[in-house]
C-alpha cells in the first residue's frame, strides 16, 4: 500500500446467510481487487433475523490464513461478550497469523443488536453504564496484555 494514499477503501462482505465458501470467495476477490480493507462484524446470533452468523475472532483468524497483503478488521467488537485476557489472547493469535495486518473497533454493544448475542450466549445483558464501564476498562488493559 502506498503510503502517500490519504484515503484507505474497505469492504466488509457481512456474515450473516454466508456459507464459509462463500465468505472465502469474497474475501479473496477483495484482496485480488486492490481493497485496502476487509473486515467483519461481531455478532454470534442474527437474532432477530433467522441467518446463519460467524464469530469475529475466529473468522478473522480465517481471513488472515485465506488473505496476504489486505488489511483486517473487525466492526465493531462488543466487549461485554467476552473476558478481556481471552479477546486479546484471540487478536493476538489473528495479529500473528496475519503478519500484523489488524485493525480493530471496540464497543460496548448496543442494545439494538447486543441482547441477542448476550442471550444466544446465557450472558446477562449489562446495563449501559456497565457496558462503557467494561469498555473502559479493555481499553486500558488491552496495551498491557
Amino acid at each position: 500500500m502506498d503510503s502517500r494514499r490519504v484515503v484507505r477503501i474497505g469492504v466488509k462482505p457481512g456474515q450473516w446467510g454466508w456459507s464459509f465458501p462463500e465468505l472465502v470467495a469474497a474475501w479473496e476477490a477483495a484482496e485480488a481487487l486492490g481493497f485496502d480493507l476487509l473486515s467483519c462484524f461481531d455478532h454470534v446470533s442474527a437474532s432477530p433475523r433467522p441467518f446463519a452468523s460467524w464469530d469475529a475472532p475466529t473468522l478473522l483468524a480465517a481471513m488472515a490464513g485465506r488473505t496476504n497483503t489486505i488489511r483486517l478488521a473487525v466492526e465493531v467488537l462488543n466487549v461485554s461478550l467476552r473476558p478481556p485476557f481471552l479477546l486479546a489472547a484471540q487478536l493476538a493469535v489473528v495479529q500473528a497469523a496475519s503478519g500484523n495486518r489488524l485493525e480493530v473497533g471496540l464497543g460496548a454493544g448496543s442494545f439494538g443488536l447486543a441482547r441477542y448475542d448476550h442471550r444466544a450466549l446465557g450472558i446477562p445483558f449489562p446495563a449501559l453504564g456497565e457496558r462503557v464501564g467494561r469498555l473502559e476498562a479493555c481499553v486500558r488493559s488491552f496495551p498491557q496484555l
